[in-house]
């Protein structure tokens, strides 16, 4: 079977000033990854309850459910310019990965803020609880991270199942360089 990860791999050359000037199309906004940008997993943790700054997440207590899923905690080591300021939307990331003989996707639920230490504890905050979608979970790095080459963040995808293997990170990207225009609404 063939993984449709390209997407962390899409060169968008409407990230640049140059394109978007000659288009006259702002750039798209809260673009994750740009070119000159690595995200890698360099580790996977697994866990029936996550907590974060805005609540926590059990799995529930039927069997069936607990021993057949788990939340997955993914530590994601990005590599950038110094003096680069990265935001990261939970919506933007998904996990890819195989079970058994099953391909499968996952949504991120929560982020956690951005350091330069890969084995520290950072503090998450969940997209769904309060209303919130996982969309408005949005994290931009700091004054010291922005200002490191290597930075760390953590995600957290739910459902995994216990088999999984060859596992990916895909990073959402624009799919045209220009922008389509909407009209808006009105009530």
């Amino acid at each position: 079977m063939v993984c449709l990860c390209a997407l962390v791999m899409v060169v968008v050359a409407s990230w640049t000033l140059g394109i978007a000037q000659i288009t006259n199309s702002p750039a798209c906004p809260l673009v994750s990854k740009p070119m000159n940008v690595t995200m890698e997993i360099t580790g996977i943790r697994f866990s029936t309850s996550i907590d974060a700054d805005n609540g926590s997440m059990t799995k529930r207590d039927i069997p069936e459910v607990r021993s057949h899923f788990r939340f997955a905690l993914v530590t994601v080591k990005v590599s950038k310019p110094a003096g680069m300021q990265l935001t990261v939307a939970a919506c933007d990331l998904t996990l890819h990965y195989f079970h058994a003989d099953h391909s499968e996707a996952a949504p991120c639920i929560a982020l956690s803020t951005w350091n330069k230490v890969e084995d520290e504890d950072r503090p998450l905050t969940f997209g769904t609880l309060s209303g919130d979608s996982p969309g408005f979970v949005k994290k931009t790095t700091g004054v010291r991270a922005s200002e490191a080459t290597a930075v760390y963040f953590d995600a957290v995808f739910d459902n995994i199942e216990p088999d999984i293997t060859n596992v990916w990170l895909c990073v959402a990207q624009p799919s045209t360089e220009t922008p389509f225009k909407s009209k808006g609404w009105s009530p």
